[in-house]
């Protein structure tokens, strides 16, 4: 799956964009 978070340097969205990534999903960040 491919997947957009924001925020992901820090918080909730950099905890999201790890987990997706460990779960073999391509993850798209910003900011």
């Amino acid at each position: 799956m491919k997947i957009i978070i924001t925020g992901v340097t820090r918080g909730l969205g950099r905890a999201l964009t790890e987990e997706f990534i460990r779960l073999g999903h391509t993850v798209i960040g910003c900011g």
